[in-house]
């Protein structure tokens, strides 16, 4: 049986106000490269919860937004925006106070819980509901590579909660990859134990995110290479396809393999050997 779902709530979360003044960061000569992966990167976190229903909506929903809004007061780039201009500058993110935002989905599903989860092969597309929508290029058709003046401004994160009522819920993300796997696992791990604390920001007090692009300079040799590495980037973004669905949602499985003990013993010997 086909699942169906639907969308509860799109709200717009942001630092709080006067928390974060507007900023802008350069990006830095390990991030230029990574632009050109149009696909974002995307992650799900899955929390069993029998007893989940609409109580989550009036209750636990207002918290666990309060808390993203808390949280992005110390990882405020994310919610601002890639910012690519036309050459010779060069690309950046950019913050602007008290008006960027990260976008939050609320979705209730039908979807088995327990099949999701479950470590049997499961169709890539049976996700597809759950992962938050981080748009592309949308002025694209005002793009010329003859007259290259179009400045693309993207959003660098999305979030989507997917509720599956009595069986669990499924926190999702999606980013670009001009953020590393580090810092939004960072993110994530403050988010959830600010939630957990009830608004105790001391977790990122403890280890805060370092945004001084001073400590990594790009080396002067390199940047001749990294500035005609953003041209050629910039030109093959006129050939994307926003209509066409990404290829990974097309015939591919996903499945989990648990390793015991003996399963990773076994291995070590079979290398040794």
């Amino acid at each position: 049986m086909a699942c169906t779902f639907k969308v509860l709530e799109q709200r717009k979360v942001s630092p709080p106000k006067d928390s974060v003044p507007t900023t802008s960061l350069p990006l830095i000569f390990l991030d230029i490269p990574w632009l050109g992966l149009l696909q974002p990167v995307q992650r799900l976190y899955f929390y069993e919860s029998p007893h989940l229903s609409h109580h989550f909506i009036q209750i636990l929903l207002p918290s666990l937004k309060h808390s993203l809004s808390l949280t992005l007061q110390h990882f405020f780039p994310l919610s601002g925006n890639l910012t690519c201009p036309p050459p010779p500058p060069m690309p950046y993110t950019h913050y602007t106070a008290n008006e960027s935002s990260v976008k939050f989905t609320i979705v209730e599903s039908t979807a088995n819980f327990a099949h999701l989860i479950g470590n049997h092969l499961r169709h890539i597309q049976e996700f597809h509901h759950l992962v938050p929508h981080l748009p592309n290029f949308n002025n694209l058709d005002s793009y010329s590579n003859s007259n290259d003046t179009t400045t693309f401004v993207l959003p660098i994160l999305a979030l989507q909660a997917t509720i599956s009522p009595n069986s669990g819920l499924c926190i999702s993300i999606a980013y670009r990859h001009v953020v590393d796997g580090r810092t939004a696992n960072h993110f994530m791990k403050c988010w959830a134990s600010v939630y957990k604390s009830g608004g105790d920001l001391s977790c990122i007090h403890e280890s805060p995110p370092i945004y001084d692009r001073d400590f990594i300079r790009t080396p002067k040799d390199y940047e001749p290479i990294l500035f005609n590495q953003y041209i050629g980037l910039r030109s093959t973004w006129k050939n994307h396809d926003k209509g066409k669905p990404s290829s990974i949602f097309v015939d591919n499985f996903r499945a989990t393999f648990v390793l015991g003990r003996e399963n990773i013993q076994a291995l070590k010997q079979f290398v040794l050997t």
